[in-house]
C-alpha cells in the first residue's frame, strides 16, 4: 500500500518538476493544462490513497502534524489554487494582463515545487538527504539553463 502511494507522489512530483521546467506557451498551452490536471489526479490520488484506510495518519491533518506533513497540504493547496487561478474565465477575472498572470502563476508554481520538496525530503522514505541535495542541484541547473534560453 506505501509504495503505491508514495509512487503517486512521486510520479506527481515528476509531472511537477516537468511543467515548471517545460512551459506551457503557444502549441504547447494544452498539452501544459492536461498534464496539470494528471499531476493533480496524482496528488489527490496520493493523499486519498494512503489517509482514508489508515486511520493513523489521520493525525497529520492537525495542526501538530510534523512540519513537513504540513508542507504536503500547503503544496496540494498552492497546485489546486495555481490551476484554479489558470483557468481562462479565472484569469480574465483576476489578472490585468499576460504578465501579470504569468507572474502570478510563476510564483505560485515555485511555492508548489518548493514544498512538495520538502514534504517528500522530509518524510525521508524514497530521499536520502544527500540524494536531496543533489537533486535539488540539478532542479537549479535546469531552472537556470530555461531561464537563459527564454533570455535570448
Amino acid at each position: 500500500m506505501w509504495d503505491i502511494g508514495n509512487g503517486l507522489g512521486l510520479l506527481s512530483f515528476a509531472g511537477l518538476f516537468y511543467l515548471f521546467i517545460e512551459v506551457g506557451q503557444g502549441a504547447r498551452q494544452r498539452v501544459h493544462q492536461l498534464i496539470s490536471y494528471g499531476v493533480a489526479g496524482c496528488a489527490l490520488l496520493h493523499v486519498l490513497w494512503l489517509w482514508i484506510p489508515d486511520a493513523t495518519l489521520w493525525h497529520y491533518m492537525l495542526w501538530d502534524a510534523p512540519y513537513y506533513m504540513l508542507a504536503g497540504w500547503l503544496s496540494l493547496l498552492a497546485l489546486a489554487g495555481t490551476i484554479l487561478i489558470a483557468l481562462p474565465g479565472a484569469r480574465r477575472f483576476w489578472y490585468a494582463g499576460f504578465v501579470s498572470f504569468r507572474r502570478w502563476h510563476y510564483w505560485l508554481s515555485l511555492s508548489v515545487v518548493v514544498t512538495a520538496w520538502w514534504h517528500m525530503t522530509g518524510s525521508g522514505f524514497y530521499i536520502s538527504a544527500t540524494e536531496a541535495a543533489l537533486y535539488a542541484l540539478l532542479f537549479a541547473a535546469l531552472w537556470q539553463r530555461q531561464r537563459l534560453s527564454k533570455a535570448s
